[in-house]
């Protein structure tokens, strides 16, 4: 399976726990709020779990949501370098990558010098 597939749907499945878990948190927090109702009135206690929970779902939503333009920028930070050491980004594998491991056959060859390069 290609890369980029494999890691659409690993995404996927990320954003479809993410929102199970959003799910849950409001049924649970509706169902807290009125056992909390129910049992003590006069101090919400409820708010508590409510409150710990929520701040993880937002620690799992900016990871999700916001983190996911700092892998693009790595990949693409990871293509550039791999392009300046003279290999060919495309013939590649990116998963469990290690530059030692990149063969021969996928070093393209490249001129010493740039046109871009002279004054």
């Amino acid at each position: 399976m290609p890369r980029g597939i494999s890691e659409a749907k690993k995404r996927i499945k990320t954003k479809k726990e993410f929102y199970n878990n959003l799910g849950s948190y409001v049924a649970t927090s509706i169902f807290l709020i009125g056992v909390n109702i129910f049992t003590s009135p006069g101090y919400m206690w409820a708010w508590w779990p409510i409150g710990f929970w929520g701040i993880s779902l937002v620690s799992q939503a900016l990871k999700i949501f916001v983190n996911d333009k700092t892998s693009k920028w790595e990949r693409k930070a990871l293509r550039e370098e791999i392009e300046s050491m003279g290999y060919d980004p495309d013939s590649i594998d990116y998963e469990e990558l290690d530059l030692e491991d990149i063969p021969q056959k996928a070093k393209r060859e490249r001129p010493l010098y740039r046109d871009s390069d002279l004054v």
